[in-house]
């Protein structure tokens, strides 16, 4: 009958809307939010004053603290203590991130159940027919999906200001008693004022862990749509560096660009600003290193550009299993297999970039990804789509 007609069609575009492969929502959150950029603005201040380790992902302990280490080598007696206090701080920390980015940053609906998803699109019946009261026989196609994609939007914005809400009023004070107890543990310890410094450094990180997920709880909010001038593909590498720079401060980071002058169409900013951020995280990611060299030419040939990244790599991260990985990785992007995993976080980054090319701006691209010599990683990336860019004659 025509409610269950309605119906199936309401719930046929809430799908689209929110977990379609290309378009929805999810996708939107884990390119976007959930994959890296979260967990990179929220370590930053506690990494920048030392107070966090990486996890190793086999054995899944925390790394000891080297640099506390250096510090209190001489105070046995309580180095130990400490030690043991930030390693559950590192873990409490990322905890919460987890919570953040795989709990509460989902999408809920009655096929794709999150316990704590905040990004909810389940409707009541009497919704639904709220919703069917407003047709009638007169009502356009255009008035039709009108309708849907409003209530659509009118839930989100709901779903916006609760996750904004849960950052602020839940998320920060969970910090700050992840913060007080890290304090307190310092404090209670008899060291006649020794761990000044390591005092210090958790006021002045607690400080600025608050004000990122001050920034986070904004990033929930439907932006505006600005109108950008057109741009070289400089500005983009310039400004997803700065990103990187500011997430990784412990990071030294040597890029070398080459490219020509041809400009790109500016509603494209964002996307490009997102690949190259993405291809640099990737470097400092996976290289191994501490200091990254990276090296990124540019090269524009009839309607294709080509990017080429080169970056320095620790030769421990060239292994057997490696190579393969990313044989797989480079013929499965190439005929697009696994673009699902565009959506789940911890993986490769290159789907991310290829799902922008190929869906956002609509470009074939091909890829090419090796090792060389066990010191350096290459990608390649071809794209191809007229009136992308255009060769700037005013150079």
């Amino acid at each position: 009958d025509r409610q269950m007609v309605f119906w199936k069609i309401f719930y046929h575009i809430r799908d689209l809307f929110t977990t379609n492969s290309d378009y929805g929502l999810d996708t939107y959150l884990s390119v976007n939010i959930r994959h890296g950029t979260l967990s990179g603005l929220l370590r930053k201040p506690l990494e920048a004053e030392h107070l966090i380790t990486l996890r190793n992902e086999k054995t899944n302990v925390y790394k000891d603290n080297e640099y506390w280490i250096d510090k209190y080598y001489y105070d046995e007696e309580n180095l130990e203590n400490v030690l043991k206090y930030l390693n559950d701080f590192s873990k409490r920390t990322d905890r919460l991130i987890n919570i953040l980015k795989n709990n509460w940053i989902q999408i809920l609906t009655e096929s794709k159940m999150f316990d704590n998803g905040m990004f909810a699109y389940i409707f009541g019946t009497h919704e639904l027919e709220d919703l069917e009261s407003h047709i009638h026989p007169k009502t356009t196609y255009e008035e039709f999906t009108e309708l849907i994609f409003s209530k659509l939007w009118e839930v989100t914005e709901e779903n916006l200001e609760v996750i904004r809400t849960n950052i602020n009023n839940v998320l920060m004070p969970k910090y700050n008693r992840i913060f007080d107890v890290l304090q307190k543990r310092i404090a209670n310890m008899n060291s006649d004022g020794k761990y000044k410094e390591l005092d210090q450094s958790i006021t002045k990180s607690r400080t600025e862990l608050l004000n990122s997920l001050v920034t986070v709880s904004n990033w929930f909010k439907r932006s505006k749509t600005f109108n950008t001038q057109d741009y070289t593909l400089d500005l983009a590498i310039d400004i997803a560096r700065n990103m990187i720079e500011n997430i990784y401060p412990h990071k030294n980071m040597e890029t070398k660009i080459s490219s020509l002058d041809y400009m790109f169409k500016g509603i494209t900013l964002n996307n490009f600003v997102t690949i190259f951020y993405t291809i640099f995280d990737n470097c400092i990611q996976r290289s191994g290193l501490e200091e990254n060299s990276i090296k990124i030419t540019i090269n524009f040939e009839s309607n294709q550009c080509k990017f080429i990244c080169i970056n320095d790599i620790d030769e421990k991260t060239c292994t057997e299993e490696r190579i393969t990985y990313v044989n797989q990785l480079e013929n499965d992007l190439n005929i697009r297999q696994g673009m699902e995993k565009v959506r789940k976080e911890g993986g490769s980054g290159f789907y991310k970039i290829i799902k922008i090319l190929n869906t956002d701006l609509f470009c074939k691209t091909s890829i090419k990804l090796k090792y060389l010599d066990k010191k350096y990683f290459y990608s390649e990336i071809i794209l191809e789509r007229e009136g992308l860019y255009y060769e700037n004659i005013d150079c």
